[in-house]
Order: C-alpha cells, then sequence, then structure tokens
C-alpha cells in the first residue's frame, strides 16, 4: 500500500476543484483575487466524479477517495474541519464498480510525452 495526497494525484490538479465551481472560497483561493478556471481535461474528470457520485449516492469527494483506494492507495486527507475529515472517511466505505474505475482511469491518464507517446503508437502500428 502507498499514500497519496488529492494534490499531486492524477485524478485532479487540486483536491476539491469541484467546490470552486459552486463559488466556495478555500485554500487555493482564500486571500487571492485570483479566478478559478479549470482546463478541459479538469472539467472532464470532475464532472464524472460528480456523475458517479449521483449514481451511488455520494459526493465528487468520496468517489475520487474511493478511485485512490481502489488502487490499493490510502489517500491523505488535507481536512482542516472534523466535519471534512468525517466526510471523507465515509467513503472508505464505496465500492465503485470496475467501469467507474476504469472510466476514472483512462480520463486522469498522465501523457507521458516524447519519446513515450511515439513508441507506443509505434507498438500499436504493427
Amino acid at each position: 500500500m502507498w499514500f497519496s495526497n488529492y494534490d499531486v494525484f492524477p485524478i485532479s490538479g487540486r483536491s476539491a476543484d469541484w467546490k470552486y465551481r459552486n463559488g466556495e472560497s478555500g485554500r487555493i483561493n482564500l486571500g487571492s483575487d485570483a479566478e478559478y478556471k479549470e482546463d478541459q481535461k479538469t472539467k472532464t474528470i470532475i464532472d464524472k466524479l460528480i456523475a458517479i457520485g449521483k449514481e451511488i449516492n455520494a459526493t465528487a469527494g468520496q468517489v475520487a477517495f474511493a478511485w485512490v483506494l481502489s488502487k490499493n492507495a490510502f489517500p491523505l486527507i488535507g481536512a482542516r474541519k472534523i466535519s471534512h475529515f468525517q466526510e471523507s472517511l465515509k467513503a472508505a466505505h464505496i465500492k465503485l464498480t470496475e467501469e467507474h474505475i476504469i472510466d476514472l482511469d483512462n480520463l486522469s491518464k498522465v501523457a507521458l510525452g516524447y519519446p513515450h507517446d511515439l513508441l507506443a503508437t509505434v507498438r500499436n502500428a504493427t
């Protein structure tokens, strides 16, 4: 088992991007004039987390936590309030389907760039 922090795990560039969509403040924008922006990949991942959450009656954060747990890793929770910590721990009881895991795996893949992408293309062409 290995440890992961949402902030560095490829599921998202930031731990709770979905909350900033609703204009909530947090560590990223507190005391800053910076506007929340997300790239297309982040948007797609968050949309999928939200959709899966609605399907299984969980929050996007819980789905992300459960996905990390499915990788035999334990996410490090950066909660500032005990209620956030308790909410995250509920994810330990969530069982994602194989389809959910595959979808999140595919959406969150990190592009390796050159020469890895070129080599993969050449291998698949033969």
